[in-house]
């Protein structure tokens, strides 16, 4: 897929972020011939998690509805495991969501630490918060997007 690729080339990255659950590479746009079949399979996939969660009004995130517990979930995961790097990007879609300082998650070089981020996302998953938060809806600050 080259002959879009030039300035392009992060899209699929985002596409894929969104739409796929990362466990395979069919969506990897290396193994199409050109962008229209990009496309097309990008679009069939699209039709299927349409269909398989009701709608194309569901936010999704890695191929399922978007939930700010399994967010923190992700955090905790991450704290037994060394060396770990987690792009800021995932605590800053935790962070807008909830509305819960992040900062303690990396340090001044921007290095992920696992332990301060896993007791940030205990702390809100042990809160009576985590529970107002339904999957597959937008949120920022702690308040529900339409």
């Amino acid at each position: 897929m080259t002959e879009h690729s030039d300035d392009h080339e992060i899209i699929p990255v985002f596409v894929k972020s969104v739409i796929d659950d990362g466990a395979s590479r069919r969506l990897d746009p290396d193994h199409f011939a050109n962008f229209e079949e990009y496309r097309a399979a990008v679009e069939e996939h699209c039709s299927m998690l349409a269909e398989r969660f009701g709608g194309e009004d569901v936010l999704l995130w890695r191929g399922q509805p978007t939930s700010v517990r399994r967010m923190a979930r992700m955090f905790l995961e991450c704290a037994g495991q060394r060396k770990i790097v987690l792009p800021a990007w995932n605590r800053h879609r935790f962070e807008a969501s909830t509305g819960i300082d992040c900062t303690a998650m990396f340090d001044r070089r921007g290095s992920f630490k696992p332990l301060e981020a896993a007791a940030i996302a205990e702390a809100f998953l042990d809160s009576p918060a985590a529970e107002n938060y339904v999957d597959g809806a937008r949120y920022f600050f702690g308040h529900r997007v339409p």
